[in-house]
């Protein structure tokens, strides 16, 4: 049985992490790419976001495959078992928000072929602003994964009051 300790493990655990990282770094510009297409109507931006989608999408798989191979033929116990399992947690999600980020620019690349409506000031949502809150809440639960800090995942759990509070004024009566 392989050495829990031996350098090719540790090794496939930094590539996990970086991988990881490499992953959310992308989801986090998907995001505003895909918003700043929307609100710019830059269709150009919003192709780019979707044929990106794909890129999320290989991490996705390639980081599963990674997590499993390692639980397989290692044998993970307490540390490196949590920073696999919550691998394959955080990929999921991520993918998630790759595939959201890829339908806001889905339906940029729609309104791109619509006249512009010029909203009422009182019923402007600020999306920018929700789309950075988000990629900024994004940020720190991967800088939570990498150093392994609950409570500043707790922290990131408890902030989302502001982006919710943006979600229910999109419906909203104007």
């Amino acid at each position: 049985m392989p050495q829990h300790t031996d350098r090719g493990y540790e090794q496939q655990l930094s590539q996990l992490r970086a991988s990881v990282l490499e992953m959310g770094g992308l989801v986090e510009d998907q995001i505003a790419q895909a918003v700043r297409s929307l609100t710019e109507r830059n269709a150009a931006m919003a192709k780019t976001v979707i044929d990106r989608d794909h890129t999320v999408n290989r991490y996705d798989v390639e980081i599963d495959d990674l997590c499993l191979k390692l639980l397989a033929l290692h044998q993970p116990a307490a540390r490196d078992l949590r920073l696999i399992t919550t691998a394959l947690k955080i990929t999921t999600d991520l993918e998630r928000i790759g595939d959201m980020a890829a339908h806001i620019a889905e339906r940029a690349l729609e309104l791109d072929a619509e006249a512009a409506i010029e909203p009422k000031a009182e019923s402007m949502i600020d999306l920018p602003l929700m789309a950075n809150l988000v990629r900024a809440m994004l940020h720190r639960a991967l800088d939570a994964f990498v150093r392994e800090d609950a409570d500043l995942a707790l922290e990131v759990c408890h902030s989302d009051d502001a982006v919710d509070k943006l979600h229910s004024q999109l419906f909203e009566p104007c």
